[in-house]
């Protein structure tokens, strides 16, 4: 038995697989987007902790070029991403290093979309995940903000950059 190769439906299925992949990246009106490529941007910072309520661990800061103006001036413009990459520890007698990730937290500073939240919008990636979130994003005010709101003359961020020289414009 011969098959028959129906164009528009070949044509139909490539186009939705297409959409699909496309759409997997973009933010939806409660949800922020994974920030793809964000160990390129500029390093914040980086610190260990030995205890506390995640336990030993590591994290990365890493900000877009935008979140870079905010640091100069603590006025965040829209557009400014800062990914807080956290890692366990692994350690080996007098060696520590990273362990595997745990999180990675997310926040998007657009300030009509999450006027709300002081204009950032905040959100949490389990470990190597780029599409299960920890949390609700409604949760994301008793989870997030609740904290970051004690940072409001510092643009609700938390972090700084101490490069001197790479924070010249």
């Amino acid at each position: 038995m011969r098959r028959v190769i129906r164009w528009p439906a070949v044509v139909a299925i490539i186009t939705g697989t297409v959409l699909v992949y496309a759409s997997a990246g973009a933010a939806t009106d409660d949800r922020i987007a994974f920030p793809d490529g964000y160990r390129s941007w500029t390093h914040v910072s980086t610190s260990m902790i030995s205890s506390g309520a995640n336990g030993a661990n590591m994290h990365h800061i890493y900000a877009n070029s935008k979140a870079m103006e905010g640091y100069r001036t603590s006025q965040f413009p829209n557009g400014s991403i800062i990914a807080f990459d956290r890692f366990g520890l692994l350690v080996n007698g007098a060696t520590t290093k990273a362990g595997d990730r745990q999180v990675v937290d997310v926040m998007i500073r657009d300030s009509a979309r999450f006027a709300e939240t002081g204009g950032w919008g905040f959100d949490e990636f389990v470990g190597e995940s780029r599409t299960q979130h920890s949390f609700d994003a409604s949760q994301a005010v008793a989870n997030c903000f609740k904290c970051h709101s004690q940072r409001k003359d510092n643009g609700y961020v938390f972090s700084g950059f101490r490069d001197k020289e790479r924070l010249s414009p």
